[in-house]
């Protein structure tokens, strides 16, 4: 029984959401990833250049992909209301599979098994196969709320042929969109991902976690400026007046800063040592850890103070 686990675990799963992948599914899927660019005698530098080529490869498919979702439509085979919706809202492959399950329905009946207040309940089942599906249909105020026992839409997040041959029995010509899952429709990368993890802790802000949220926005603004020739315009043009406004930044980064002698004098240090500071050239490294040059200021009974991390010594 353990064995066989894999075809009777599914059964009692099928109310979480898979994306319709089953283990096997996943295996395969990551093993068809990396097809034409890895093999089991690699090393593993070459492993790791090999790898990046086929996300890149991959992030380009994906590109593509969205480009004619965006750009074409598929081929309407019913020409009906329901078919033209999903197709405007659903990308290439997830239509193919909707598609599927609408074109199924057809070849099944309908039987109603009870009705209390708005709430019906259907069998369902294929022509000429005793093996029925239990479709709990209710209506309310136009808020249609259907469930079919198969759970379909909480495995893979597509209503099934069930649910559809109930529409059609019950002459709904349009899909509620609450059954439209963002994942399979064309605005699926729609918003912004964006977390806090880049804020800032004090005054200090953490480079590599900036650099993060910023390739995660990168990625983001790339798949969206890619749908079409004049959004690729509009990116362009932005982000060159961004890339300018960056570069002087970065310049008045590199610019030579002088100290704030009213905030040195709010410290109440002597008057010898502020104007000692106010003419020193305080000159920062790129890591604002070093003063590669200061002036040094003596005062009565020296007692010499360091900082070991700046390198700065005082003697006071």
């Amino acid at each position: 029984m353990f064995r066989k686990r894999h075809k009777w675990v599914p059964v009692y799963s099928r109310h979480i959401f898979h994306a319709d992948m089953t283990k096997v599914h996943r295996m395969e899927s990551i093993s068809s990833f990396f097809d034409g660019f890895l093999n089991d005698s690699l090393p593993l530098s070459e492993f790791l250049k090999l790898s990046e080529k086929a996300l890149a490869y991959r992030r380009e498919q994906e590109i593509n992909e969205d480009f004619q979702s965006h750009q074409t439509r598929p081929i309407l085979k019913l020409n009906i209301p329901m078919e033209d919706q999903a197709a405007n809202i659903y990308t290439g492959a997830a239509f193919k599979e909707f598609h599927k399950e609408l074109c199924e329905s057809l070849n099944y009946i309908v039987e109603e098994t009870a009705r209390a207040g708005t709430n019906w309940e259907y069998a369902v089942s294929r022509w000429g196969q005793n093996r029925s599906f239990l479709v709990n249909f209710s209506s309310c105020d136009n808020d249609i709320h259907v469930i079919c026992n198969c759970q379909n839409f909480k495995f893979a997040g597509f209503l099934c042929r069930h649910i559809f041959k109930v529409f059609i029995v019950r002459n709904i010509m349009l899909i509620p969109h609450k059954y439209f899952k963002k994942r399979w429709t064309k605005r699926a990368k729609s918003g912004v991902a964006s977390s806090d993890s880049s804020s800032e802790t004090g005054s200090q802000t953490s480079l590599s976690l900036c650099y993060n949220d910023l390739c995660q926005l990168s990625l983001n603004f790339c798949a969206k400026a890619a749908v079409s020739i004049d959004a690729f315009r509009t990116a362009k043009h932005d982000i060159e007046i961004i890339i300018r406004e960056l570069e002087k930044v970065a310049e008045e980064d590199m610019c030579v800063t002088q100290p704030d002698i009213e905030q040195i004098r709010s410290l109440h240090l002597p008057v010898e040592v502020v104007n000692n500071i106010g003419s020193s050239n305080h000159i920062l490294t790129e890591e604002n850890q070093t003063l590669s040059s200061a002036n040094q200021m003596t005062l009565p009974n020296p007692t010499r103070l360091g900082d070991k991390r700046t390198g700065f010594w005082l003697r006071l």
